[in-house]
């Protein structure tokens, strides 16, 4: 009994498994896989969003950093909570990008699939993507709005005031 008891289970979790990615949650249908992305550049507005997700994913700082940016208001917010930071920290992530991609690629929760689901030109230097995301600890699909913005070394994904805000409580929070 006890040993049929042990395959039983054992069949049961391999069945449940191999439906499950190996972090955590059933990646939904339609989206794709961060890690079967690539560094794309940031040529295009679609290239630095990807880049951004697979950098971060991949725990890559310097690229992460290089596609980001941030409007006036999530700038001052972000080297606020860069001011705030234990030295050693600061000796690495010098920058509001640098603090902020160190945030992302650390992230506990990291993005497992995406999808962009459409593209409006707004502009020669504004792009906006309307996204699906998943995290890899849960099945939650995402919705979000992301605004890419041409400056003069190409395309970078800006960090939002609400993003800037939640991540610098979070560091804070961390570092304190």
């Amino acid at each position: 009994m006890r040993k049929y008891i042990k395959i039983t289970l054992i069949l049961v979790l391999t069945t449940l498994l191999s439906n499950v990615n190996v972090e955590g949650a059933p990646l939904a249908e339609g989206l794709t896989p961060i890690l079967s992305l690539k560094n794309y550049g940031n040529s295009k507005a679609r290239d630095a969003f990807l880049t951004q997700l697979w950098a971060a994913r991949t725990k890559d700082v310097k690229t992460t950093s290089a596609v980001i940016t941030f409007g006036p208001e999530a700038r001052k917010a972000m080297q606020e909570v860069l001011n705030k930071m234990p030295s050693r920290l600061k000796s690495i992530c010098n920058t509001p990008e640098l603090l902020m991609a160190y945030a992302l690629t650390h992230s506990h929760h990291p993005v497992n699939g995406e999808s962009i689901t459409s593209e409006k030109e707004v502009s020669s230097t504004q792009v906006i993507l309307e996204t699906k995301w998943q995290r890899i600890d849960d099945d939650i699909i995402h919705d979000s709005t992301v605004h890419v913005l041409k400056l003069d070394d190409g395309w970078r994904v800006e960090m939002s005031l609400e993003l800037v805000n939640y991540v610098g409580k979070m560091l804070i929070e961390r570092t304190s």
